[in-house]
């Protein structure tokens, strides 16, 4: 199963490890030190965008303007149709 993301980018389920709400994520000193880390990233390429989560992959960190919430019920949805 795949995951829509936002815009035209899918991601197989099976791929996820983690989706981060980005407002909540500076709680956390680990994820504050992630997301120092990926700043320049962010503000390059989404520098327009109303970023609201970021979606972790073994392969690649995705970000999307859609709340994390609404895309972990996408996933369990899916998961659910299995």
């Amino acid at each position: 199963m795949y995951l829509h993301i936002g815009g035209d980018t899918v991601i197989p389920c099976r791929d996820i490890i983690a989706i981060i709400n980005i407002s909540t994520a500076g709680r956390s000193s680990s994820t504050k030190d992630f997301f120092a880390s990926q700043d320049e990233k962010m503000k390059e390429e989404f520098k327009d965008k109303n970023l609201k989560s970021c979606i972790i992959t073994g392969k690649n960190i995705y970000y999307s303007s859609i709340s994390s919430n609404t895309l972990v019920k996408r996933a369990f949805n899916l998961v659910d149709m299995v």
